[in-house]
Formats: C-alpha cells, sequence, structure tokens
C-alpha cells in the first residue's frame, strides 16, 4: 500500500533569525514577496534539518488574521491551597472528640473526561491539648501517606504554623506521547459539631465553600506544548508513523524544539481559493516560533508593510 503524505493543513517553523538573504545557518527565515499588477503574493524560505524549503505563495488579500503571542502569556503558575482552621469555629482551635477530615478531588484522574476523578481523604482526630500546629502536622501526615501510593506524586503537603500548604507537582512528559498536563484539584473540608451545629472547620471561599487556590511562584512555561505542536505537525508533513512503527528500520527525525525553554509564537491563517469550479475556500494555518526574544517582532514588522494586521495583546 502506497504512503502519501498530506497537503499540510499547519505548517510549524522554528525561527532562530530573520535574514535577507538566503537562508544558511539551521533556523534562519526569509520573507519573499511576488507582485503582478494589484496581485501581491507573500512567501517564506527556511532552512531546515532537511534543507531549504519553500511555503506556499500566499495572496496577502487571502490572510484571514495574524497574531503574535509573546511567551509570557502563554505560561502557567502551579497551583496552591492552604488548609487553615476557622477562626470562627472554636476560635481556631481544635474541638476535642471530633473528626476533622478533607477531601482532595483529583480530576481527569488517568483519563480526559469529567466523570474520571479520585478522591483521597485527610483525617485527624482531636484530642485534648492538641494545639493547632501539631493538627497541621498531624494533617499533613496523613495526607501524605494517603497519597503515597501514587506512580506519579501529584500533589505536596508542608505543615506550617498558619496550615497544611497543599501544592500542585509538576507532572512527567514525553514529546508526542505524553502530554505536560496540570493536576486539576480541589480541597474541600467536611463538618465538626460546634456547640450544637455542623459546622464546616476549615476557612475556604463563602460561595463555592471550597478551600480557595493561590499562584506558586513556580512557571511552567510553554516548551512542552511547542515541542508536542512541532512534533505533529512533522508527522503531517510526510513522518506519519513517528517511533511507532518500523523500529528499528525508520527515518530518524530531528526536531528543534526544547521543550525546557520557552517560545513566543506568531500565527498567520490564510486560504487558498481558486477560479471556475475550485472557488472553495482551502483554509491553512503557518506558524513561527522563536526562543530568542524579538525574533517573531520582524516577521510582524515585514507582515504590517504588507497591509497584513499583526494582532497582539497589549
Amino acid at each position: 500500500m502506497a504512503v502519501f503524505s498530506t497537503n499540510q493543513n499547519r505548517q510549524l517553523y522554528v525561527v532562530k533569525a530573520v535574514v535577507t538573504n538566503e537562508p544558511r545557518v539551521l533556523g534562519d527565515v526569509k520573507i519573499g514577496t511576488l507582485t503582478s499588477g494589484d496581485k501581491k503574493q507573500l512567501f517564506f524560505k527556511y532552512l531546515g534539518h532537511g534543507g531549504v524549503i519553500r511555503t506556499d505563495l500566499i495572496d496577502v488579500d487571502k490572510v484571514c488574521y495574524a497574531r503574535l503571542t509573546k511567551k509570557a502569556e502563554l505560561q502557567r503558575k502551579l497551583k496552591k491551597a492552604t488548609i487553615s482552621l476557622d477562626a470562627n469555629v472554636n476560635g481556631g482551635n481544635p474541638i476535642v472528640g471530633q473528626d476533622y477530615i478533607v477531601r482532595i478531588l483529583i480530576h481527569n484522574y488517568l483519563a480526559p473526561g469529567g466523570t474520571n476523578v479520585a478522591i483521597k481523604h485527610g483525617a485527624v482526630h482531636a484530642v485534648a491539648g492538641m494545639t493547632p500546629v501539631v493538627f497541621y502536622q498531624k494533617l499533613a501526615k496523613s495526607l501524605e501517606m494517603n497519597f503515597s501510593r501514587e506512580v506519579q506524586p501529584l500533589l505536596t503537603f508542608e505543615a506550617t504554623d498558619g496550615g497544611v500548604v497543599v501544592t500542585e507537582v509538576v507532572q512527567p512528559y514525553v514529546v508526542g506521547f505524553m502530554a505536560q498536563e496540570p493536576v486539576n484539584f480541589e480541597v474541600i473540608a467536611t463538618t465538626v459539631r460546634y456547640q450544637g451545629d455542623d459546622v464546616i472547620w476549615a476557612t475556604r471561599d463563602a460561595d463555592t465553600e471550597k478551600i480557595e487556590f493561590e499562584d506558586t511562584d513556580t512557571v511552567v512555561g510553554d516548551g512542552s506544548k511547542i515541542a508536542d505542536l512541532e512534533y505533529f505537525c512533522m508527522g503531517e508533513r510526510g513522518d506519519q508513523y513517528r517511533d511507532w512503527v518500523g523500529a528499528p528500520k525508520r527515518l530518524p527525525v530531528k526536531y528543534m524544539v526544547d521543550p525546557s525553554k520557552e517560545y513566543d509564537v506568531l500565527d498567520m491563517h490564510y486560504f487558498f481559493s481558486d477560479t471556475g469550479v475550485n472557488v472553495q475556500k482551502s483554509e491553512k494555518d503557518i506558524t513561527f516560533v522563536s526562543e530568542t526574544v524579538g525574533v517573531l517582532n520582524s516577521i510582524k514588522t515585514e507582515l504590517e508593510k504588507l497591509g497584513i494586521t499583526v494582532q497582539e495583546k497589549a
């Protein structure tokens, strides 16, 4: 059976430098134009691992939009939540004889979908003389034990003077096989008996009754997402099977994205339409990414000279 490469609907190029001469160094891109009467076309020449290639000839008036997204906008920070005793319940002290239980819900556990939820618990039985600090130490220990059987750590638990800090752990990543996903978790405290009423014992959001999230100082960049995009776009270009079949007799593919780094992204959406019976639009995207600050601004400037507006978040 013959195997044919598809006509790429999305192309990705890792840009090191924008040049005016022919590309000579890996990652060089040159912007070119053709003019015939009122018709103006745009194209790019690019030097990758396979040599110099040229993109489609793009009619300038058929560019639907272009957008530049800086790496800072594609970052996310790890989440944390602090479990602390509510000062309005027994003055913020453990109530002797009560069982304090906290539930942690992990959404999309092992599989995508809202129904895939794992529920873990932490529990402390309050005894005479137990201080809040001792309470937090025991709660953190209980949570650690109940999460200890996970193959991959999901959360960390740290007892402090002000509560137990539950922090998201960066998950493993393998390009093309395992995406870099966040740990989607909720922290919910149950009730204890206080002055004849069942009351929630932990400080929480008044509307949702859940313990609130905060951002940590740990930033997860967009490198893994860009590496995945490069992996799949290269497959679209011709390496359909990638590492799945044919080993060891397969064509090794060289990639340029470093997942440990962060990238600016410039997307351009355009279409091709012919005349006569082939007037339907064939829509495509070109994506340029660069780890070097300012490189994509050069492409933005050249596009705007051609009358193409490049959107950018202020």
